[in-house]
């Protein structure tokens, strides 16, 4: 029988095997989705580990992969759609979405792959990302999907109240860097990244996400929170990642079909 994978035993899967160089990781045998991770979120809030860890062109090659992370070097954000790459680089494009050069790599990604998707209303107004968190969390448990483990999710509809940025390198920021919840702040090499930050009161946009569980805090996403979500505009011109928002009632929310 197959032992239960422990969070200390996934932080271990996903903090030591994904130190390797970059090429593929492997996922945990317990994870749902093929949920694979590369890189770690903390690490390169604390540590400055922002290298390379995958070349986005091998992370997407299987069909139906959803994903979400940032560039090499801080240089920018990657969101992954259907196999289907979107990346922007805060210098060089002022974060509009610009095609991947063939050897563009990955400090973190999280990636998922989904064959079908079921969708459901949001029926009221979610004021904040806090509210997205539960709700997605509360739509999920009822699909019977474990809520202490990772699992990707997709918001089509308008954001609110949205603050997104695009990594723009190594730099000092305005008002902090790519840090958690409550100011985005924190230390390390990440949290000193340069950013090209947009915000505004509504926008339609489709959201690709992933909740951490409490299994990944910290190595998906921000500690302290549980959602990393990527942002893409409906005309695809744009992608990066949400600081803080709030999703419009009459949005649809879309998880994983059991």
């Amino acid at each position: 029988m197959r032992a239960r994978l422990t969070r200390r035993t996934l932080l271990a899967v996903a903090a030591g095997s994904l130190a390797a160089p970059p090429r593929l990781a492997r996922a945990a045998d317990d994870l749902p989705f093929d949920i694979r991770v590369y890189g770690h979120f903390e690490r390169m809030m604390r540590d400055g580990a922002v290298a390379g860890r995958v070349r986005l062109a091998d992370a997407v090659a299987a069909p139906g992969v959803y994903a979400v992370g940032a560039l090499a070097g801080l240089e920018g954000e990657v969101t992954a759609e259907g196999s289907r790459l979107f990346v922007s680089y805060g210098r060089r494009a002022d974060g509009r979405i610009v095609p991947a050069p063939r050897d563009a790599e990955a400090a973190l990604l999280v990636t998922a792959r989904v064959d079908r998707w079921t969708a459901e209303p949001v029926e009221a107004d979610l004021a904040s990302m806090p509210a997205l968190e539960a709700a997605v969390a509360a739509t999920a448990g009822r699909r019977g999907i474990d809520v202490s483990r990772p699992f990707p999710f997709l918001v089509r509809g308008v954001v609110t109240g949205y603050a997104w940025h695009v990594l723009a390198g190594p730099g000092e920021p305005p008002g902090g860097g790519h840090g958690g919840r409550g100011g985005h702040g924190g230390r390390g090499r990440h949290a000193a990244a340069a950013r090209v930050v947009r915000r505004g009161d509504r926008m339609a946009a489709d959201l690709v996400g992933f909740h951490s569980g409490a299994a990944l805090e910290g190595v998906i996403s921000h500690p302290g929170e549980r959602i990393h979500v990527h942002l893409l505009d409906p005309g695809r011109t744009v992608t990066g990642h949400l600081d803080a928002f709030g999703v419009a009632r009459g949005a649809v929310l879309s998880l994983p079909a059991a």
